[in-house]
């Protein structure tokens, strides 16, 4: 796969110095140099300022309506709710509406009503649900 000036942001000149490095990397550099670029870009403040729709208000001047934002976890031991947890407390920081809530406290029936959904959830055995989740899986 190569990266091309029509399907990127990127100029002429730099996708041809990305398709040069990536030539050269494994899968496992790929993966790590992904999980890298996501996390600076989090940690820059790329991510840091809501998510909002804009619509026009009856004065004519915007108003805007903060995105809801779903957690769901599934946990046999507590680690993913914990969590869980973690990830609605930082969202709550940045001025999200958050709703936590385990996932088999949760109907399957309200999907199609979220705007955003984390799922945060352990595996056991061979990759079998935890207890808490097997009805939604």
């Amino acid at each position: 796969m190569e990266l091309s000036v029509t399907n990127s942001p990127f100029n002429q000149e730099q996708s041809e110095k990305l398709n040069q490095v990536f030539a050269t990397l494994t899968n496992e550099q790929k993966i790590w140099l992904s999980g890298y670029l996501s996390a600076s870009v989090v940690q820059g403040g790329q991510a840091s300022a809501p998510v909002v729709e804009q619509s026009t208000a009856v004065s004519g001047e915007p108003k805007f309506k903060k995105r809801d934002i779903t957690v769901l976890f599934g946990s046999e031991t507590g680690n993913a709710q914990g969590l869980a947890e973690t990830l609605e407390s930082k969202l709550k920081e940045k001025s999200f509406n958050v709703n936590l809530a385990c996932m088999e406290d949760f109907k399957t029936k309200d999907l199609k009503k979220i705007e955003d959904l984390f799922i945060i959830t352990a595996t056991h055995g061979e990759g079998d649900p935890p207890d808490n989740a097997i009805t939604f899986h």
